[in-house]
């Protein structure tokens, strides 16, 4: 039988639950998971916390993501990659940059640089 992770979690978000109890002096069930919305993470405090995948040096995220972040607020992004065990960084939402414009079709997606790292912004 293979081992499975609690409430749909990939690997990584299992491991930035576990890095969040840690840090924030927190038990994991604490930490409320979101699966199927963002912020991926809230803590007791009101703070949330997305965590992305980085590959190389580039993180994928969609419009309608960014949105609902930067509306919640009080937010941070979790830059982790698939092998290490400590975040790769972590900065506030308000770090990226504000949406263009022109980029509001379906179907539009652009690479924009934040933080030092490449973030591919479309309609996911």
């Amino acid at each position: 039988m293979k081992n499975r992770l609690p409430n749909g979690m990939t690997s990584t978000e299992f491991k930035a639950k576990l890095w969040l109890a840690q840090t924030c002096n927190l038990t994991c069930d604490q930490i409320r998971f979101h699966g199927r919305s963002s912020p991926d993470f809230e803590l007791p405090d009101g703070r949330g916390f997305e965590v992305k995948l980085l590959e190389d040096n580039h993180f994928i995220m969609g419009w309608y993501q960014w949105g609902k972040l930067v509306e919640r607020g009080n937010c941070s992004l979790i830059l982790w990659r698939k092998t290490d065990s400590n975040p790769e960084a972590i900065f506030p939402v308000e770090a990226l940059p504000p949406r263009p414009p022109q980029y509001q079709k379906y179907g539009e997606e652009i690479w924009l640089e934040c933080a030092g790292y490449h973030v591919s912004m479309g309609n996911y």
